[in-house]
């Protein structure tokens, strides 16, 4: 298909693309089952790490690695970053598929994020069962969540099947960014125990926070356009997006936990947020508009970290209570239009493009739940009913318009 001079992509390829999707699922789930979930995984761990001339204990790294990666990383998750990274791999001309088991680095380390995460913020569930650290312990979850993120780089330098220029970049920005994510979780630590006074706290540094706490996102874009090839311009222009996608993402999950929504499904209770002492833009933008005594009672719900229901719907009342909300839904859609705007500069036209978007589009600003065919997705992205402020309609059209097939 020659798109070079068209002004759309037609519907039946951008269908097509969408259909790819349930191939694109399974072949991650193999990678990560392939990377951590059967016996063939741990083969694999004392090939890479066994030069000593001694021998590893089986039972021992099976109870202490295998088995919680497995009930981790292997049952739940949506995704997000792996296929994030195969959309932009096959926007950019590279084939994804042959590369699927680097595709899922920025998911493996994510997930360790989020286990050290659940520690850090008291969380008892995540997913809709135990955390890691309930279920196994603190200490074999402690150790599982720096495992996951360090892991993915022994794994890359041991390839063979990508060259070395590819791993140094790979290398670097994977350096970088979970540096990142450690930056934003110190602020997020210390702005819950309110050692800085949450009124002191604006929206820019709401911002750089959220940027680099979800570093994992901006990871997964840039990883599609180093395993794609891209040159270093694409591959910031590909971090840009990352981060505006990753920053939208964040803020959806935060106004999700007001209500009953997948987040509480997941992480436990509606207003688990208030429970935490979490200062997120909510938070922020109501202390902006509240009157003083107000944002004084808010505040003082935070710092107790009550699980007292009253509180917590008290607490809910005020952040309802001064267009935080709305604050944060239009921030969102500027988010997620920045965020267009670098695709549509950076990437070529195409079904992958567009797919990208759509995918977006559903994550961010919401999703039906039934008849999906690519579960947890829509059954079609193309007729997905909300579509977010920001259309990708107009960049598909049907194939007598485009002449196109």
């Amino acid at each position: 298909m020659d798109l070079k001079q068209a002004r759309f992509v037609p519907e039946r390829a951008v269908e097509r693309t969408i259909d790819t999707l349930p191939d694109k699922r399974a072949k991650i789930e193999n990678a990560l089952k392939n990377y951590l979930g059967d016996p063939e995984s741990l083969r694999n761990l004392e090939r890479l790490f066994d030069k000593s001339g001694y021998v590893y204990d089986h039972g021992a790294l099976l109870k202490g690695l295998m088995e919680p990666s497995s009930y981790m990383v292997l049952d739940g998750g949506k995704r997000v970053r792996p296929l994030t990274t195969m959309f932009i791999i096959d926007a950019l001309g590279g084939d994804s598929r042959r590369l699927v088991e680097f595709a899922i680095i920025p998911e493996v380390v994510h997930n360790g994020t989020l286990i050290l995460d659940d520690i850090q913020d008291g969380s008892e569930t995540r997913r809709g069962k135990d955390a890691v650290h309930k279920k196994f312990g603190l200490d074999i979850g402690s150790n599982l969540g720096v495992f996951l993120q360090t892991f993915p780089v022994v794994a890359t330098i041991d390839s063979d099947k990508i060259d070395e220029k590819t791993k140094k970049r790979m290398l670097a920005m994977w350096a970088r960014e979970t540096t990142r994510v450690t930056i934003g979780q110190a602020i997020d630590i210390v702005w819950h125990r309110q050692e800085v006074d949450p009124r002191k706290i604006t929206e820019e540094k709401y911002l750089q926070m959220a940027l680099d706490k979800n570093g994992t996102l901006k990871m997964a874009a840039q990883l599609g356009a180093i395993l794609a090839g891209a040159s270093d311009e694409v591959l910031e222009a590909m971090g840009r997006f990352g981060a505006r996608f990753g920053v939208a993402f964040q803020l959806q999950d935060d106004v999700l936990n007001l209500e009953k929504s997948r987040v509480t499904a997941s992480k436990g209770k509606i207003g688990d947020d208030i429970t935490e002492g979490k200062i997120s833009l909510l938070v922020v933008y109501t202390l902006q508009q509240a009157p003083k005594e107000v944002g004084d009672e808010l505040v003082g719900i935070l710092k107790e970290h009550t699980r007292e229901p009253q509180k917590i719907r008290r607490a809910i009342e005020i952040l309802k209570s001064y267009d935080a909300v709305e604050r944060v839904r239009e921030l969102q859609r500027r988010m997620v239009s920045e965020a267009f705007a670098i695709l549509d500069n950076t990437l070529p036209l195409s079904p992958e493009r567009v797919t990208l978007k759509m995918f977006v589009d559903v994550l961010v600003f919401g999703r039906p739940s039934e008849g999906a065919k690519f579960s947890p997705y829509p059954d079609w992205l193309l007729r997905h009913p909300k579509p977010g402020p920001i259309s990708w309609r107009r960049e598909t059209a049907p194939e007598w318009l485009t002449g196109l097939s």
